[in-house]
């Protein structure tokens, strides 16, 4: 009987290992949000947001900025749009809303880009 209780367990945790791995990974197929380009990088070009490169909105730290300044380099990329004040429509609220902060058009950012820079062949 002692085996026998022992044998039970052992045999549930021996099945369950059983399953491929693959099965319970979520994997993302899905590149309609990723993007690559090539940019020469100039530091002047920051914003509160990070830097605008190819019409994107780049997130890059100040130090990593400074050892690309002047830089040719490829930049990968999930993109995501923040949304402007064209875009919203407006609400009828019964107040005046003259003061509206933000940009009027739609942005599109990339928030942990993969940077790789291009040699130049000289």
């Amino acid at each position: 009987m002692r085996q026998l209780i022992i044998l039970i367990p052992l045999l549930f945790t021996v099945t369950l290992y059983g399953q491929k791995g693959t099965a319970t990974r979520k994997t993302n197929s899905d590149t309609t949000n990723l993007v690559s380009f090539i940019a020469k990088f100039d530091k002047t070009a920051a914003t509160k947001d990070g830097y605008y490169l190819g019409g994107y909105v780049v997130n890059i730290s100040y130090e990593q900025s400074k050892s690309l300044d002047g830089k040719t380099i490829k930049i990968t990329g999930k993109v995501s749009i923040e949304k402007g004040l064209d875009s919203d429509t407006p609400k009828d609220t019964g107040r005046i809303s003259a003061f509206r902060q933000g940009r009027a058009k739609d942005t599109k950012h990339i928030e942990s880009p993969t940077i790789e820079i291009i040699k130049n062949k000289n």
